[in-house]
């Protein structure tokens, strides 16, 4: 609740519990067109890439890719290629890309 500090505005999405976000990038690439302008969030708790839609401001989860193991990183290429860096023991640097 923000009721105590009004000068500050609620979040729009949270999770409960954390998915502990460990990197966020907006998708604007040609590898995945329908894509375009979702957010994905690498999640050290819920060892998983996490993609998020928005219709105007309010996001929603849409869909969640795990591998078993906390995600450290996420980053886009420049070919629209998703990569998902894992944290160590066993730790693997994932393309996701169509195959």
């Amino acid at each position: 609740k923000h009721s105590e500090r009004p000068e500050f505005y609620p979040p729009k999405m949270f999770w409960v519990p954390t998915i502990a976000p460990s990197g966020l990038f907006f998708y604007k690439g040609k590898e995945f067109p329908e894509w375009q302008g979702n957010a994905f969030i690498g999640g050290l708790r819920s060892k998983a890439l996490i993609r998020i839609n928005f219709v105007n401001t309010v996001g929603e989860e849409k869909e969640r890719f795990e591998w078993g193991n906390r995600v450290r990183e996420v980053d886009l290429s420049e070919d629209g290629s998703i990569w998902v860096l894992e944290d160590p023991p066993g730790e693997r640097l994932i393309k996701f890309s169509r195959p």
